[in-house]
């Protein structure tokens, strides 16, 4: 919320929320025209369990976590005690929306100006909800998309895990995520994904060079100031 409150004054086409180990996998010629071409649609991610919502994802709203920002997850005994006195005081913050639909999935995202400025004016409205919860990165977005009038501008909306979404490569079966390598380059180049992630200079600071070279030839200038 503090970037998109920052990032909507600009009024940009659309709005991409990356981490320190993505990269671009196109130019940005390519990727402003894919988006181009895709104008109004916002991209979420939704997992599997957004089809039926688990208690424990639940319980992520439902429940009060106001020690997650103070302590962090490494009290989780403390965290599991405050938990368990909620349950028994049947303490349930969702209990007054009992229409809301929840959504969930990755906490990356490309967003149009139109939904970004949506969110960020409606903030008053999903604050009481997403405060003092635990790990609602990956809730809130797709949350507040489903219960809006956006819902039916998503791009991807089926809830089957599929990263083409957000349009993210992204391995989940070979790391947590995978960390790409360079015997990997040719998937990378390859991918008609626009981001991928996640790269480690620490593992193999090779790839890196060899995608942004990739990167670098595809653009009309040859060179990677737009990033």
């Amino acid at each position: 919320m503090l970037l998109l409150r920052r990032a909507v004054p600009s009024h940009c086409d659309y709005y991409h929320l990356l981490s320190g180990v993505d990269l671009p996998l196109h130019s940005m010629d390519f990727i402003d025209s894919f988006f181009a071409a895709k104008r109004n649609q916002e991209f979420l991610h939704f997992s599997e369990e957004a089809n039926s919502i688990s208690a424990a994802t639940r319980e992520r709203i439902s429940l009060y976590h106001p020690l997650q920002n103070r302590l962090g997850r490494r009290f989780s005994k403390v965290s599991d005690g405050c938990n368990a006195l909620q349950r028994a005081l049947r303490i349930n913050r969702l209990h007054s929306h009992p229409n809301l639909v929840l959504g969930k999935g990755a906490n990356w995202f490309s967003i149009t100006d139109n939904f970004a400025n949506y969110v960020v004016e409606n903030w008053h409205n999903w604050a009481s909800i997403f405060s003092n919860s635990f790990c609602t990165d990956e809730i809130f977005l797709q949350t507040i998309a489903l219960n809006s009038p956006f819902a039916d501008r998503i791009y991807h909306r089926e809830a089957d895990d599929d990263y083409r979404a957000i349009m993210r490569l992204i391995d989940w079966k070979r790391g947590a995520p995978y960390v790409f390598r360079k015997t990997d380059y040719q998937e990378l180049i390859n991918s008609p994904m626009l981001f991928a992630r996640k790269f480690d200079e620490r593992i193999d600071p090779e790839i890196i060079d060899m995608v942004a070279d990739h990167v670098c030839a595809e653009s009309k200038d040859g060179y990677l100031s737009n990033y």
